[in-house]
């Protein structure tokens, strides 16, 4: 399932648009799109546990740029492995 696609058609069904989804232009329902991956971004993401994210990322691809930027930040060489430890 395209969540973001599927909640943006949610949002604009339950709006007071006079327009059904199929109506729209394509870039006004990728707009849409846009703007629900840029809320779940912000709101969703920052609220995921470590497990939640290990989960979806099965590789720790995401907790290795973690490490890599504490790396960085901290002025240290990057490492090649990753450092399986809580995120946050």
């Amino acid at each position: 399932t395209d969540v973001p696609l599927a909640a943006a058609r949610a949002i604009h069904e339950n709006s007071e648009s006079q327009k059904m989804w199929e109506e729209l232009e394509p870039n006004k329902r990728d707009q849409k799109v846009s703007n629900v991956k840029k809320r779940l971004c912000k709101e969703v993401a920052k609220q995921m546990t470590a497990a939640q994210l290990r989960a979806r990322d099965p590789n720790c691809e995401v907790e290795g740029w973690f490490q890599r930027i504490r790396e960085k930040l901290a002025g240290s060489p990057p490492s090649e492995e990753l450092i399986r430890e809580p995120i946050g």
